[in-house]
């Protein structure tokens, strides 16, 4: 009878040496005041950027020169937790396995973290507490800390084009790059995604045929090459009969007495090769009938009208627009009528922002950043298309997901705020626990509750009922002795 008794008034020995949860965001300090120094937290993820269902290692160093002993307690917005060193699982927190002692002031717990299937930003709040090991809830000092770690899919196909970062895609903001693309001329980009740019790259389009000229005449001979652009030495223009003369040319004006063919057109003076009605020393080109001085200039490269130029003014030129930000949309008020695409335009007119690569048809849109990325000419405010833009950029949209909405009620029209009951009077502030049973970590760590059970912060094991208790069971005990 007396060894219950004895049992019954001994107090705990330590406050939740166990561990205790429910106090990651609130703190311990609700019962536990009054210690020295200055207590510091360290809660560290391994990763803070992880893909969906990665798993990581955190730890959460404690901190206070003062303090002898600490514990802690770890719950996240989201994913799942792991015990590891110095820490057990209960329900979906961390919590201390035990009063863990200090090393040097510092005590180090850890963990894992398995990241969600959903991707987003993911908050894990640490409280710790550092105590003094005198079994109660006097002389400790607490804190709390948070940290974030970034849930993101890293293989994303952020721009649609079928090809995701983990695929080679080399610029997820660009639809038209990517392993599957023609490589074109456009003297910067990788569109198929190989480290090689225009020339440097077999595969690429769009190239012309250059032809050497070698008496740098700026007419070329039979010796030609496909690029991008010009390399040295080259011309576009061809039709030198004798490219180790600069007197020898298609551009020569041969006097109609001469008896050297100067132009390479295989004719000279008043011979009429081609039987276009101009003789030899009127044109151009008497191999070619229609090449003659007044003909209709097209693109052919040669000098058709016979003025020394080459397709100027062609009857048969191509719109091509000013591609500025080299995204192969042009700015439709930027045209230009030529007969091959120049450098740095395009035949498509359809970009909305000239000075932006991220902004073209087809583009990734990014809401609410105030960018029409994809060119739909809609209010980039305005998600689900319903003509309302959200109530945070000034619209009247409370839901941007669903286009049935377009307007938002008055908050408390169907009764005013707070006439279903005055704050409290569910009950006086305080009565449904005693003081301390916001969960705070605690002393030590041993179990601190008024009843026994992890409830409270008080340092004492009874209460009342078990005092009640004991004073029967003595008197019990006298009674019997009398009997």
């Amino acid at each position: 009878m007396f060894a219950l008794l004895a049992a019954l008034l001994i107090p705990s020995s330590y406050a939740y040496s166990a561990g205790k949860t429910g106090s990651s965001v609130s703190g311990c300090a609700g019962c536990h005041t009054g210690g020295s120094g200055t207590t510091t937290l360290a809660l560290t993820p391994s990763k803070t950027t992880v893909a969906p269902g990665e798993t990581i290692t955190v730890t959460l160093a404690v901190t206070n020169s003062s303090m002898s002993h600490a514990g802690l307690n770890v719950s996240g917005s989201s994913g799942t937790m792991t015990a590891g060193t110095n820490t057990v699982k209960s329900g979906t927190e961390i919590t201390h396995s035990s009063k863990t002692a200090m090393t040097s002031g510092t005590v180090t717990f850890n963990f894992s973290w398995t990241a969600p299937s959903a991707e987003g930003a993911i908050t894990l709040y640490a409280a710790g507490n550092a105590v003094n090991g005198n079994s109660a809830k006097s002389g400790d000092l607490s804190t709390t800390t948070t940290t974030s770690i970034t849930v993101d899919e890293p293989c994303d196909d952020a721009d649609g084009d079928g090809y995701t970062t983990c695929e080679s895609d080399c610029d997820d903001s660009d639809a038209t790059v990517n392993p599957g693309a023609t490589e074109v001329c456009d003297g910067s980009t990788d569109e198929d995604c190989d480290g090689l740019v225009d020339d440097a790259d077999s595969s690429t389009t769009g190239k012309v045929t250059y032809y050497q000229d070698a008496d740098s005449d700026t007419y070329g001979g039979t010796t030609t090459v496909s690029a991008c652009t010009a390399p040295s030495g080259y011309t576009r223009t061809s039709g030198d009969c004798d490219d180790t003369s600069a007197d020898f040319n298609p551009g020569v004006v041969e006097d109609c007495t001469d008896t050297i063919d100067y132009n390479c057109d295989g004719s000279v003076a008043y011979a009429d090769l081609d039987g276009d009605t101009f003789a030899a020393c009127e044109e151009c080109d008497d191999n070619n009938a229609a090449t003659f001085p007044g003909a209709e200039e097209i693109c052919d490269d040669l000098d058709n009208d016979c003025d020394g130029m080459l397709d100027e003014e062609a009857v048969d030129q191509v719109t091509f627009y000013q591609d500025a930000d080299s995204d192969g949309h042009g700015d439709e008020s930027a045209p230009l009528d030529a007969c091959f695409e120049p450098e740095g335009y395009s035949d498509l007119s359809d970009d909305c922002d000239d000075a932006s690569a991220s902004a073209f048809p087809g583009a990734a849109e990014t809401w609410y950043d105030g960018v029409d990325s994809d060119c739909s000419g809609g209010s980039d405010f305005d998600q689900d298309g319903d003509g309302a833009d959200t109530l945070e950029s000034g619209g009247t949209d409370c839901d941007d997901n669903d286009p049935a909405v377009i307007e938002c009620g008055d908050d408390g029209a169907d009764g005013t705020d707070g006439t279903d009951g005055t704050d409290g009077t569910d009950g006086t502030d305080g009565t449904d626990g005693t003081d301390g049973t916001d969960g705070g970590l605690t002393d030590d760590g041993s179990d601190d509750s008024d009843d026994g059970a992890k409830g409270g912060c008080s340092a004492i094991g009874g209460s009342a009922s078990m005092v009640g208790l004991a004073a029967g069971l003595l008197l019990l005990g006298a009674r019997r002795r009398r009997s």
